[in-house]
């Protein structure tokens, strides 16, 4: 039988060893590569999963919320209708059966202001008559269908006596935003 040298045979198995060992390292880079982005798509896959489910819940509210949305732009008081909102003021007296005077309306001027942004009118009432008109032009003031504030109220009264009939007499300043609209072209001005 034919003996191979020793050399040849400890040459052999050293390039072998260098093959293997080298085949070693590679594939542990490959693998942690490989596992390096595995772990990074399933981490992309489970963002994109968590950004629709956020998107399914914010288009959820969106869409329960319609009615109460419509609701909210109508306690603001559109710059077009100023005069409206000041004749329903102004009305409050023959709804109660008492005297309403409005000594003073100011507001923002809406000319200088972007659209859609909020302006103040600000306007003071006087109402005079029986107890029960003058308390319920108060309640109807506090309850109009806008975002109203009340300030300044005073109450007085004067006619006493039998024969007299008593008078009550109620000023307040009373409130509320505009929103300036697009075609908002002038102001409710003092």
């Amino acid at each position: 039988m034919n003996k191979i040298p020793h050399n040849v045979l400890l040459s052999v198995s050293i390039i072998v060893t260098i093959t293997v060992v080298a085949l070693y390292v590679y594939m542990h880079y490959a693998i942690q590569a490989s596992i390096s982005r595995a772990v990074l798509g399933g981490e992309i896959v489970r963002v994109e999963k968590e950004s629709i489910n956020q998107e399914a819940s914010m288009k959820d509210t969106y869409l329960k919320t319609v009615e109460e949305r419509k609701k909210v732009i109508n306690m603001f008081i559109s710059s077009l209708e100023a005069v409206s909102f000041i004749e329903s003021i102004e009305k409050l007296g023959s709804y109660t059966g008492s005297d309403v005077v409005l000594s003073s309306v100011k507001s923002d001027s809406a000319d200088s202001m972007a659209s859609n942004s909020f302006a103040k009118i600000n306007a003071h009432l006087e109402v005079s008559g029986s107890w029960t008109a003058v308390m319920r032009a108060l309640h109807l003031a506090e309850t109009l269908p806008y975002q109203v504030s009340m300030s300044n109220i005073k109450l007085n009264s004067s006619g006493f006596g039998k024969d007299v009939k008593k008078t009550w007499k109620l000023s307040f300043d009373i409130a509320s935003n505009l929103i300036v609209a697009k075609n908002a072209t002038s102001s409710v001005s003092e």
